[in-house]
């Protein structure tokens, strides 16, 4: 039974109180958890310890990696040891310049960029599976693909609006929602 939120019906409404909200669990905290903190022996150095807290370890896919928020956060990964880095972009031509930027300074890594439309739902599945396939298991996902909206709200189209959403907000679901479903068949 399909029960609207905007009904006036009681007994409908009543029964959306009875639902079962999902819920998750980030961590347990054990040593066997995916999410677990890294353990160090006590012999270790502060340095090492330090370093060893930040490492990122897998390979990532980053959402509107040329732009600077989302070039800095590819940028830091590579710096922090990730093994491999899917950069997700509506324009793959515009983002040749830092990929060859980022493949220099990081020879050692695998680093690929995928020309995809976030908005998408076939587009996006099709990129992390190829992501996947290039890169091995997924382990992060960063979205920083977005519009900005430059024009005052009061002379904006119902078109506009609906385009910034659907980039900023249902791009970024359907890329978690893909990545998600990967991870867990993975075991990541």
């Amino acid at each position: 039974m399909t029960i609207s939120l905007f009904t006036d019906d009681a007994t409908a409404r009543d029964e959306l109180s009875k639902r079962a909200i999902p819920h998750m669990v980030l961590s347990e905290g054990c040593d066997q958890s995916l999410t677990a903190p890294p353990t160090f022996e006590f012999g270790a150095n502060a340095t090492d310890c330090a370093l060893g807290r930040f490492r990122v370890n897998g390979n990532a896919i980053v959402t509107g990696g040329p732009g600077t928020p989302g070039l800095t956060a590819c940028t830091a990964l590579l710096e922090h040891g990730i093994s491999g880095l899917a950069i997700f972009d509506v324009n793959a031509a515009q983002s040749e310049r830092q990929l060859v930027s980022l493949k220099k300074r990081f020879p050692s890594r695998i680093i690929v960029c995928f020309q995809v439309d976030l908005t998408d739902e076939t587009a996006v599945q099709q990129a992390v599976d190829n992501a996947a396939k290039t890169l091995g298991p997924l382990n992060h996902l960063l979205c920083f693909s977005g519009i900005v909206g430059c024009v005052n709200a009061m002379d904006m189209s119902a078109a506009q609006w609906r385009r910034i959403m659907d980039v900023n907000t249902t791009g970024s679901f359907l890329c978690t929602r893909a990545v998600a479903r990967k991870m867990a068949k993975q075991g990541t």
